[in-house]
């Protein structure tokens, strides 16, 4: 599926490594092992990263993203696509939740 434009928050394009696991599958508590993501962009309204592994599109799934430059950010995938000739997935992420403690965090990123 290919991106649109058509977002509430300009993305701050960055190129992170981050933590991922997941948190909740339907609303239940999930204990996973980390798992090392490239987060590629991020906004108030979600992130963009890549990994070479699949995960599923689909909003039971809570995921927890954690960096030492933004905290923890808890989010769904909502699209993925392959990589051109890659065995890399990439993925758009909806945040479900945000603290003002993360806004300002990510709004730091800009500067």
């Amino acid at each position: 599926m290919a991106t649109s434009n058509l977002r509430l928050y300009d993305r701050l394009k960055v190129s992170s490594l981050s933590d991922l696991k997941i948190e909740t599958i339907n609303q239940e508590s999930h204990l996973t092992e980390n798992t090392d993501v490239l987060v590629r962009n991020i906004s108030l309204g979600g992130l963009q990263f890549e990994s070479n592994m699949s995960f599923p599109v689909d909003e039971g799934i809570i995921y927890k993203f954690h960096s030492e430059s933004y905290g923890d950010l808890h989010g769904i995938i909502i699209w993925k696509e392959n990589v051109d000739g890659l065995l890399q997935h990439r993925y758009g992420v909806k945040f479900t939740a945000l603290s003002n403690q993360m806004i300002g965090a990510i709004f730091k990123l800009s500067f």
